[in-house]
C-alpha cells in the first residue's frame, strides 16, 4: 500500500496577488502529478485544502478537473478540513465535494453522551482504515480530543491512521508565538499513522507510544513569512507512505518546487531623508538576482525629513519586475515619517491622519476635481474611516470585504458619478 499524506494546500490564497496565487495553484497540480506518477493508491489532505470555505470558483474547477484524472485511474481522496476552510455556519465547496461524492471526508463521528465516538471510514482499494478530527478556528478543536472514545474502533483489524489539523507542542509548534499548541497525549492511541496538518513546515517525529506522527507541511504557503521559510531553503512539499503487512516500511518526503524565493536582509534607513533613503534602495536593487524568482524585501526605519510616500515605493517595486522579477512584495510598514511622532499626545490622530493626506494630496495630480484639493481630501478621509471599520464577530472573511468593496463602490458613485 501507499497513499500520499498532503496538507495546507490553500487553494485560493493570495487573492490579490495574481502571480502567487498561479504559483500556488501550480504547486497543488505539481503535486498531483508526482502522486499520478507514483502510483499512490489514495491521497489524504490532512486540512486546509482551501484558504477559505467558499474560494474562488475559477482555482476550484482547474484543482478538481486535475484530481479528476487521478479518481480515473483509480486514485481515492480523503481529507479532513483545516482551520482555514472549516466553517460551522455556512456551506463550503468541501462539503459540495464530499456531497457529490468525489472526495471521502474522514471526520467521522457520532456525539454519545458527551463523548465523540469515532468511527472509520474504509479504503475499499486497500482496506486502510482512515479516521480523523477538523481543525478549527482559534484552536477550538482541541476540547474534542479528550472527548474522543475510540474503543470500538481499536478492536478494528487493519492499517489505521488517524487525521488531525493541530500543532503539538515540542514537536511541531506554531511558527508564530502565542499560538497554543496540544501536547501529543491528546491524540487517540492504536493508530499506526497519524498525519498532522496546520503547521506549515513538515516535520517527523516518531513515538514508543504513537508510531509515526508526520506533519506535511504546505505545499507552497499563504503567508509572506511561507515565501521567508523558502528563502532560507526549507524545502515544502508532501510525503508518500509505503506500509505492508499493517507496518509503515518507507516515509518519503517529495519535494514540490515552483519558483525560487529571495529574502534578502531588512534594508535600515534609520535618520536618512526621503533622497538618500531612495538612492540606498535602488542601488541595493540593482545588485540583486532577481530574474524568474519571487522578490521579498523589508524596509524600515524612521526618516530624518520628508514623508514615506515620497519614496515612491511602487516606483522601486518595478524596478525589480523589469529586471525580471516573478512578483514582489515589499514591506514598508516599518518605515516612519518625522511628523508621526509625538503625534498620539500633541495632536487628535484623526488631525494627523488629515496633515497626511492634505500633504500627500499637494504632489497629486488628476483631472478630476473630486480627487483634488478639499474634495480629495474629504474624499480621501472617508475612505479612510469607511475602510478601518472592523469585522463583525460572526462574519465570514469574504463577506467582509464583499462589504467593503460595496461600501467603496456606493463612495466613488456617490462622489465622482454624481
Amino acid at each position: 500500500m501507499r497513499f500520499a499524506h498532503i496538507s495546507d494546500c490553500h487553494l485560493g490564497a493570495w487573492q490579490h496577488n495574481e502571480k502567487l496565487s498561479e504559483l500556488n495553484l501550480q504547486a497543488f497540480l505539481t503535486a498531483m502529478d508526482i502522486c499520478l506518477e507514483r502510483q499512490v493508491d489514495f491521497v489524504l489532505i490532512a486540512g486546509d485544502l482551501f484558504n477559505t470555505p467558499n474560494p474562488d470558483l475559477a482555482v476550484v474547477e482547474i484543482a478538481v478537473r486535475k484530481m479528476k484524472l487521478l479518481k480515473y485511474t483509480g486514485i481515492h481522496f480523503y481529507m479532513i478540513l483545516g482551520s482555514h476552510d472549516y466553517s460551522p455556519n455556512v456551506k463550503s465547496i468541501s462539503d459540495v465535494l464530499s456531497s457529490a461524492g468525489f472526495i471521502a471526508t474522514v471526520m467521522n463521528y457520532e456525539e454519545k453522551n458527551g463523548r465523540l465516538l469515532l468511527n472509520f471510514v474504509r479504503d475499499p482499494k486497500t482496506g486502510a482504515l482512515l479516521a480523523g478530527l477538523s481543525g478549527k478556528r482559534k484552536g477550538e478543536d482541541a476540547e474534542d480530543f479528550p472527548r474522543l472514545d475510540i474503543r470500538h474502533i481499536q478492536k478494528e483489524k487493519g492499517f489505521k491512521i488517524f487525521a488531525f489539523h493541530n500543532y503539538l507542542s515540542g514537536i511541531a509548534p506554531s511558527e508564530i508565538p502565542g499560538i497554543p499548541s496540544l501536547p501529543l497525549e491528546s491524540l487517540p492511541r492504536g493508530f499506526d499513522y497519524y498525519a498532522g496538518g496546520h503547521p506549515h513546515k513538515k516535520q517527523q517525529h516518531d513515538s514508543p507510544n504513537y508510531g509515526h506522527v508526520v506533519h506535511a507541511g504546505t505545499l507552497f504557503g499563504c503567508r509572506p513569512v511561507d515565501l521567508k521559510i523558502s528563502a532560507t531553503g526549507e524545502r515544502k512539499g508532501f510525503y508518500i507512505v509505503t506500509a505492508e503487512n499493517n507496518n509503515v516500511t518507507d516515509i518519503e518526503f517529495c519535494e514540490v518546487r515552483v519558483c525560487e524565493v529571495v529574502s534578502p536582509p531588512t534594508m535600515d534607513i534609520e535618520g536618512m531623508d526621503v533622497s538618500s533613503a531612495r538612492a540606498k534602495i535602488r542601488q541595493h536593487i540593482a545588485g540583486m538576482e532577481v530574474d524568474e524568482k519571487v522578490v521579498l524585501l523589508e524596509i524600515k526605519g524612521r526618516l530624518s525629513e520628508g514623508k514615506p510616500y515620497q519614496i515612491h515605493f511602487q516606483e522601486l517595486e518595478d524596478e525589480l519586475m523589469k529586471k525580471g522579477a516573478r512578483t514582489v512584495l515589499l514591506d514598508r510598514r516599518g518605515v516612519v515619517g518625522q511628523a508621526l511622532e509625538g503625534a498620539s499626545t500633541d495632536k487628535e490622530v484623526s488631525q494627523v491622519e488629515a496633515d497626511e493626506l492634505e500633504e500627500a494630496l499637494r504632489d497629486f495630480d488628476s483631472s478630476l476635481p473630486a480627487l483634488k484639493g478639499g474634495d480629495g481630501l474629504t474624499l480621501a478621509q472617508e475612505f479612510l474611516q469607511t475602510l478601518s471599520a472592523k469585522r463583525e464577530e460572526n462574519q465570514t472573511k469574504k463577506a467582509y470585504e464583499e462589504s467593503m468593496i460595496k461600501l467603496g463602490q456606493d463612495i466613488i458613485i456617490r462622489r465622482l458619478v454624481q
